[in-house]
């Protein structure tokens, strides 16, 4: 039996437009949430974060949380999510320059054309195949820019979708796709970024440039 390639887009959309009003809450104290914090460190550490001089996109933006993480260092801060309910969240912040609603698979409806960073926090974990938004963030970024990302770890090779409908990648799999959306992988270090039945959930924090 096949198995699915990403989590179909109308239950993503409803299942964050329901949760969108308690999202921060929930995450943050009784999940602890901090991808967005790790992505933060991850910049600082590869990326040159000197206030107010990157284009930046939030990838699947929900509330605004990676956008607060980063507002400090973006020019300019666009946001797109697959829920209305999390694009209305994210527009009370006030931070944000431009916010879409769309897929992350399909990145036509940003502007500027191009970024110089671009985030994803725990967005990726309802893709399994991550070709596509690979590739549509590589035309996406300038010349040597930013992809920062998360997903949940899978020791085996590939990727899976687990009980809470949620895909794990192996590191193998992340090191291929970026290879062939033309990639370099400049780290890909273990991490925790929530917590699950107040258990630490293994994920991975990558930071990928454009080549």
């Amino acid at each position: 039996m096949l198995q699915a390639k990403r989590s179909p887009a109308p239950y993503v959309r409803h299942l964050f437009d329901q949760f969108a009003e308690r999202y921060d809450r929930q995450m943050l104290d009784d999940l602890s949430y901090c991808a967005h914090r790790i992505l933060r460190g991850l910049a600082d550490m590869l990326v040159a974060t000197e206030p107010d001089m990157l284009d930046v996109l939030d990838l699947g933006c929900g509330t605004g949380l990676a956008g607060d993480a980063f507002k400090d260092v973006a020019r300019r801060l666009d946001g797109l999510d697959l829920s209305p309910g999390m694009i209305e969240r994210a527009r009370a912040r006030g931070i944000y320059d431009a916010l879409s609603v769309g897929d992350v698979e399909n990145l036509d409806v940003c502007k500027p054309a191009v970024y110089n960073l671009i985030v994803s926090a725990d967005t990726l974990v309802y893709l399994g195949d991550l070709g596509a938004v690979f590739r549509g963030v590589h035309r996406r970024l300038r010349p040597d820019g930013f992809f920062l990302f998360t997903v949940e770890k899978r020791t085996e090779a590939g990727y899976r979708l687990g009980p809470k409908r949620r895909y794990a990648h192996s590191e193998s799999y992340l090191r291929e796709e970026a290879e062939r959306a033309g990639f370099e992988v400049m780290g890909l270090l273990e991490c925790s970024p929530r917590r699950d039945a107040n258990v630490p959930v293994a994920g991975f924090a990558a930071a990928f440039q454009r080549r």
